[in-house]
């Protein structure tokens, strides 16, 4: 199941084989998981909280109250959904920024090529998105391959 998506949450409890553990919540992580908690035994306990503290996991001892689990399991989540905000973010980001790059190398062709001052090359790439109702970056990649040396 963990090759076949994302998951907020990974709970890998004591009844997976203590040398199991480790390598299910790595694979956890490797695939994009939010967070792992890993419920120990008390004969595992101290082991499985030691990996788990130099990968950022949790640990919880088992049998867990069920009241902890569930304020744990909520904070996982609410964490989770936060990281994955942060990341929408991130994307968005490199996104204008990727675009702004692209907007930028086509007006210093514009510039070079036709003599265009910076705020007529900008003009001139915003219009033409606007005519032909597409983003500025197919504008700028358009400029940029027909005019690059």
């Amino acid at each position: 199941m963990l090759g076949e998506g994302r998951f907020d949450v990974v709970v890998i409890d004591d009844s997976v084989p203590a040398d199991v553990s480790p390598v299910l919540a790595d694979a956890a992580q490797e695939n994009g998981t939010g967070h792992v908690l890993l419920l120990a035994g008390a004969e595992h306990y101290n082991a499985a909280a030691a990996f788990a503290e130099k990968r950022g996991f949790m640990t919880l001892p088992s049998p867990v109250d069920p009241a902890l689990l569930r304020q744990s399991l909520g904070m996982m989540a609410t964490a989770s959904a936060r990281i994955h905000e942060l990341e929408e973010q991130t994307e968005s980001l490199r996104d204008r920024m990727d675009e702004m790059r692209l907007v930028n190398q086509a007006k210093l062709i514009l510039v070079q090529r036709f003599n265009m001052t910076e705020r007529d090359a900008h003009r001139f790439i915003e219009k033409n998105a606007m005519d032909r109702c597409v983003k500025r970056r197919v504008i700028a990649r358009s400029i940029i391959r027909t005019y690059q040396t």
